[in-house]
């Protein structure tokens, strides 16, 4: 079922995406659960403002203070800056054609960022950040796979489709190998092993 079932049948991935995921060879649902990351980023472990250093992905957990005028310099980029402090300082988030989150992110909330510093004349910046309220985990204070991707195919789009995909299709997986020798030699069951080889714990 797994190698004849077409990812157009896949909740959350359109026309749009069919095409993405076709350049990267993707055409049933077993090439998208078997499409592995390249590496791994650990976004388990908080920083704090006064210790970053330029050029450097850290997680943060920090309260959101003000927000500034969202900028346009033309009409295909929109910047929105926004403030906020931990126990240590303050940091300036910098997010590029992301408006929405002007309505979604709260003042005087607090929330977990993890993206790449940027430090100059002082100013400490964080560009692009992923972001999650202080009570969610989806895209910060775990490990987080990254994929070989193709153009305007996010990272974190393709993690929604493949968790999607695992979820929806998990009792399809089946072992290639005897339960007698998964049992004997107490290896992991398949589904989990590609579980755990998209969304590893540790």
């Amino acid at each position: 079922m797994l190698s004849t079932t077409n990812i157009q049948y896949l909740k959350g991935v359109g026309p749009k995406r069919v095409k993405k995921l076709n350049k990267l060879g993707i055409f049933t649902i077993k090439e998208l659960l078997e499409y592995y990351p390249r590496k791994y980023e650990d976004r388990s472990q908080t920083r704090t403002i006064a210790e970053l250093k330029d050029g450097e992905k850290v997680l943060l957990k920090v309260k959101i203070v003000s927000f500034a005028k969202i900028l346009r310099p033309n009409r295909k980029l929109s910047i929105l800056k926004i403030t906020a402090k931990d126990e240590t300082g303050y940091i300036v988030i910098t997010w590029f054609n992301k408006e929405y989150l002007k309505d979604k992110v709260k003042a005087n909330e607090y929330y977990y960022i993890y993206g790449k510093v940027k430090v100059s004349y002082g100013k400490i910046e964080i560009i692009n950040p992923d972001i999650d309220r202080e009570q969610e985990m989806k895209m910060t204070r775990k490990i987080i796979p990254i994929y070989p991707l193709t153009n305007n195919l996010s990272n974190n789009e393709l993690i929604k489709i493949i968790e999607n995909a695992i979820n929806l299709y998990k009792q399809y997986i089946e072992n290639r190998i005897p339960d007698s020798l998964i049992k004997q030699y107490s290896l992991l069951d398949r589904k989990e092993a590609i579980r755990l080889i998209h969304f590893p714990l540790d």
